[in-house]
């Protein structure tokens, strides 16, 4: 069906089945993350910046662990809990 999946390339072999059933093969240039933009986008990230959002980000991640915060918001942290929650 595929050229070479082991390899990563889903392209359909020619005369595959699929192609037979009218299935379209996606243009995979469409699909995913685009890039091209992020050279600029992290330039204008400082050192300081990314150091930050990652303690943040892990400090979330211990108060879910917790459970004094929810991932899905089903909880909000407390005044007894977390000095920096503004209520």
């Amino acid at each position: 069906m595929f050229v070479n999946p082991l390899q990563g390339d889903f392209r359909f072999r020619p005369g595959s089945a699929a192609l037979a059933l009218g299935i379209a093969p996606l243009d995979r240039s469409s699909i995913g993350v685009d890039r091209s933009e992020w050279g600029a986008a992290m330039a204008e990230i400082s050192k300081a910046d990314a150091d930050s959002a990652l303690r943040e980000a892990m400090a979330l991640g211990k108060k879910v662990c917790e459970g004094s915060a929810s991932a899905i918001g089903e909880t909000l942290p407390d005044q007894t809990r977390d000095l920096n929650y503004i209520p």
